[in-house]
């Protein structure tokens, strides 16, 4: 999910197409789409390309369903762990997250694991279809705003120097984009819904089971929504409801995921080592808001309080970041000189966030303004105030970002999903800041044929859980009995 934090190098760039495979089979309008071999970025040692791993370049048009004249296209990006051993089990279709996040570390997950998890177990005995969003990764255009994050180097003082810092930089992205003859507007959870079943087609995968995290519920909800049949079992996690608007919401989930941890550290020696964790949160904010926090063995480090919240928020993502938690917040409450220098222990690999932009300022961001914001978090405790008002994706600063990429807001397509009848499972994380366990009860009543759990784990439960969430996933996928995981609870 969007986090101003999860920032970074994306997957190595797509390189020279090698050879052409045969053309898929006609579906209407669409009459041959190509997948094409492609060359795989560099590999980690030990693993062979073409033996454990293919990557294919799809092009599609950058609008589907546009008139035949309009011959602009996309390429996406494929990338194919191929199976330790073939059985009779469908090939899995994995949608990462974002908008804007790669695959890369999702692949290595699968081909090089550096534990056990649920990706290698399944490998085991399916391929597993890494399909990049459009602007992504492997696909090309790469609507990336790596050059402009380099060039903005310095460190200011406060909140609204930072989000004037960050509104030019995103200003100065979208600018270049444009002018590279990029239609933005070609870039919505709609056109990569259709890509992901024209790729597929393109591949010559027939019927599959489908892995979606985070924003790739939403794309995997639409693609169910519009071709139901190809698609055996159908795994959620973290879930997005399409009638909600997660980005209007986040202050407010924020606050649910930090009354959720305090509650917990109550029930435990917590409560006795580092107190009222939303009291003290909320006091190093307002300590925070009143004077950034500076040290001299830290020159040119400031932490404010928009900074502060975010390294909060950002820690619901992993299991190591809500561990640290009770510390990080005690730290922010006492102002802590050491919070200069430490990273944040729940960021994760970037996402490319033009594409991230023009995806979400086209759909989610659309509905925010300065008013809407207010209101919906006029209630809330101060840090999720602050939290609003500064958080660069999912707070104000979003809506100046998204007059530079001038997207026209998209008219919402029917969220009924009664034609959505293939066995669903629906994980959450109690803890989950993003996408909370309300979304994912609301969306398993619209399905025929859902489960809805919620484990004791942040975003991207399944992950945060340890062997057991490993368990849950391949269990699910091979029709087997689910396992039941400490503290979990079905809803």
């Amino acid at each position: 999910m969007p986090s101003a934090v999860r920032r970074g190098a994306a997957l190595a760039a797509l390189v020279s197409v090698v050879a052409v495979a045969a053309p898929a089979a006609a579906s209407g309008a669409q009459a041959s789409v190509q997948a094409r071999v492609a060359k795989c970025p560099k590999l980690p040692a030990g693993v062979k390309e073409g033996k454990d791993v293919r990557c294919y370049a799809v092009r599609q048009p950058l609008r589907h369903g546009r008139r035949p004249d309009d011959q602009r296209k996309v390429t996406i990006g494929v990338t194919r762990a191929v199976a330790l051993r073939h059985t009779s089990a469908p090939p899995l279709i994995f949608l990462s997250g974002g908008p804007g996040e790669p695959n890369a570390q999702n692949v290595l997950a699968a081909v090089k694991p550096k534990q056990p998890n649920a990706l290698s177990s399944l490998r085991r005995t399916r391929d597993i279809y890494f399909i990049e969003q459009r602007g992504v990764g492997l696909s090309r255009p790469e609507l990336s705003c790596e050059k402009e994050m380099k060039a903005a180097t310095s460190i200011p003082g406060t909140d609204a120097e930072i989000s004037a810092l960050v509104i030019a930089t995103y200003e100065a992205c979208a600018g270049r984009l444009k002018r590279q003859g990029i239609d933005l507007g070609g870039f919505t959870t709609a056109q990569i819904a259709q890509d992901l079943d024209s790729v597929r087609r393109a591949l010559h995968i027939g019927r599959a089971d489908v892995q979606a995290t985070s924003y790739g519920t939403k794309v995997a909800l639409a693609a169910a929504q519009r071709n139901p049949k190809w698609i055996r079992r159908m795994l959620l996690v973290s879930t997005i409801d399409p009638r909600a608007n997660f980005a209007l919401d986040a202050p407010g989930n924020l606050v649910r995921a930090v009354n959720t941890l305090n509650a917990t550290c109550n029930l435990t020696s917590c409560r006795t080592r580092y107190g009222n964790l939303r009291e003290k949160l909320d006091a190093g904010i307002e300590s925070l808001a009143q004077a950034p926090l500076t040290s001299p063995a830290a020159p040119g480090q400031v932490l404010t309080a928009g900074l502060a919240i975010t390294k909060v928020f950002s820690a619901f993502y992993t299991k190591q970041g809500i561990d640290q938690l009770p510390s990080l917040i005690s730290a922010i409450a006492r102002r802590d000189p050491k919070l200069l220098k430490a990273g944040d222990a729940g960021a994760t690999a970037g996402l490319v966030t033009g594409q991230e932009y023009s995806v979400l300022c086209g759909e989610e961001l659309s509905h925010l303004t300065a008013a809407r914001i207010a209101r919906a978090s006029a209630s809330l405790p101060s840090y999720a105030r602050t939290f609003a008002g500064t958080q660069t994706t999912l707070g104000l600063p979003a809506v100046s970002i998204c007059k530079a990429f001038d997207r026209k807001p998209q008219v919402a397509r029917p969220t009924g999903l009664s034609n959505v009848r293939m066995p669903v499972l629906l994980v959450s994380g109690s803890l989950d800041q993003v996408t909370p366990p309300s979304y994912a009860a609301a969306v398993r009543k619209r399905l025929p044929r859902a489960t809805s759990i919620t484990l004791p784990a942040g975003h991207s439960a399944v992950n945060n859980v340890g062997p057991c969430g490993q368990k849950l996933v391949v269990a699910f996928f091979d029709v087997k009995r689910l396992p039941q995981c400490p503290k979990q609870r079905r809803n």
